[in-house]
């Protein structure tokens, strides 16, 4: 079973881990196509800007080589070309293809019905024989440009130059280039820059996947581990605080919790000790003296009588600890209703006094009950809170020595809201002690709760019926000083 359970929690683990570094991957690569996206629609506005910027370039082009052509040409004609022996076609068709080299283009000469007459060959024009220049890309007197698409060299952009003193029936100048040569080898680098960008941005998103996969899934092991060896009683395991705020943070309210919970389960153990020994107690007493008054141990009245009387006393000391069980679990379940109604504080804590002034002559303590000037009444269920000042009360004259004091005080703090409070002068509770004596099953002092009996529940239920008033409760004390309950309601 625990195997399996192992098995499972490092799966889980693996599919966490496996689930962000997938996730962290996939915003990765998203981020990387918006990225390129955006640069795309930035890269083709500036082509386009480029292109239109290269086309008046290409004209200007044009009109340098048709200015070099008509030169040629005419010297050609007076016979001072360069190699007299070579034809004067070969020169222009050499001419032509040597510049179209250079620009990376296709100039051209033809006619003014647009029938490219130079270069003839197909070798060196790349043209067929008897191709004619489009009809919307033909000049008459003024140069231009144009874009057009060609079947036979694509999208193409032809600048036009007219020539001023056309020879032997040459009517233009025309040069083609198509539009994908314009920034050719400027977007080639450009997108060759940004693959590598995009690789290096993927490697590095998957290294940083791995180390986000790492980070994650190892704390989760550890929490994992430690819950298995919970589940198995080890409530003194604990995890490493390490990693980020979040996963610090995690660890530390996981240990916390541990914390808590083998508290509780300490607590819970001497809760049922405590308890098993304060029922076993009376159950113990009734059942002797039980016992012997059946076997008729007890031989005169006097002595049935006591033995009776301690029966009694234990049987209401047991209803006394299961009522506090019965209200706990109540309280636990929001079943316990509150019937406010106006109480007359004075008659109140007169009532109060007359059931405490015996137990405190008992114990030769002095007893003091008193309240404010002009304090006379307040709003509030009269049961639950005469069941939280006996309770103090009880506690206060039940852990005070002889020739202690015990006092209750009501007073008026503003707001309208009343204080009381419950002082002794017993031996005080100490510091470490306090930030815990309200919760449930606690006790300050296990000798002396196994003295004067408890189960460490009445500060408890005092607390969740001061809480369910509206009210506060709270404790100030000093060792070998004494102890002083407050409890604030409103009025």
């Amino acid at each position: 079973m625990g195997k399996r359970v192992k098995a499972a929690g490092e799966r889980r683990a693996r599919t966490l881990g496996l689930r962000v570094g997938l996730s962290f991957l996939a915003i990765t690569v998203l981020s990387i196509s918006l990225v390129m996206l955006v640069y795309g629609l930035f890269l083709g506005q500036r082509n386009a800007r480029d292109i239109e910027r290269q086309k008046r370039e290409l004209i200007e082009q044009a009109k340098v080589m048709s200015a070099e052509l008509e030169n040629l040409l005419r010297l050609e004609e007076v016979g001072q070309g360069v190699n007299n022996n070579q034809p004067a076609l070969d020169r222009t068709a050499i001419f032509l293809t040597a510049t179209g080299r250079l620009l990376k283009g296709l100039p051209v000469l033809a006619d003014a019905d647009g029938k490219v007459l130079e270069p003839r060959a197909r070798l060196e024009s790349r043209l067929p024989l008897g191709f004619t220049v489009p009809e919307e890309a033909r000049v008459d007197s003024e140069p231009r440009v144009v874009e057009l698409e060609s079947e036979l060299l694509g999208r193409v952009a032809v600048a036009g130059v007219p020539l001023r003193r056309p020879p032997k029936g040459y009517h233009a100048l025309y040069l083609f280039k198509r539009v994908v040569d314009f920034n050719q080898d400027l977007n080639r680098g450009l997108y060759l820059y940004l693959g590598i960008a995009a690789a290096v941005a993927l490697i590095a998103s998957l290294g940083l996947g791995l180390l986000l996969w790492r980070r994650v899934t190892h704390p989760v092991k550890e929490l994992t581990v430690a819950a298995r060896e919970i589940a198995h009683g080890r409530l003194d395991k604990r995890v490493e605080v390490t990693g980020d705020r979040e996963i610090a943070e995690l660890s530390e309210t996981f240990n916390y919790m541990l914390g808590r919970l083998q508290e509780s389960m300490e607590l819970q153990r001497d809760f049922v000790a405590n308890v098993s020994h304060e029922l076993r107690t009376p159950l113990t007493s009734i059942e002797g003296f039980s016992t012997a008054l059946l076997e008729g141990v007890a031989q005169n009245e006097e002595k049935r009588q006591r033995y009776l009387k301690i029966i009694i006393d234990e049987s209401r000391r047991l209803v006394r600890i299961l009522n506090d069980l019965l209200i706990l679990s109540r309280l636990d379940a929001g079943e316990i209703s509150l019937r406010p109604a106006p109480i007359d504080l004075p008659e109140l804590l007169e009532g109060l006094r007359e059931r405490f002034l015996s137990a405190a002559h008992e114990k030769g303590l002095s007893l003091t009950v008193e309240a404010a000037p002009g304090l006379s009444s307040l709003v509030a269920d009269r049961d639950r809170l005469e069941q939280v000042l006996i309770n103090l009360l009880d506690n206060a004259v039940k852990y005070t020595g002889e020739g202690g004091m015990v006092a209750l005080r009501a007073s008026g703090i503003g707001r309208g809201r009343i204080l009381f409070e419950v002082s002794d002068t017993g031996p005080g509770i100490p510091p470490e002690d306090l930030p815990r004596v309200f919760d449930r099953f606690f006790r300050v002092e296990r000798s002396r709760s196994q003295q004067h009996g408890g189960s460490g529940l009445g500060l408890a239920i005092c607390k969740q019926l001061v809480e369910a008033m509206g009210g506060s409760i709270s404790v100030d004390s000093r060792l070998g000083q004494g102890s002083t309950f407050r409890v604030e309601l409103p009025a």
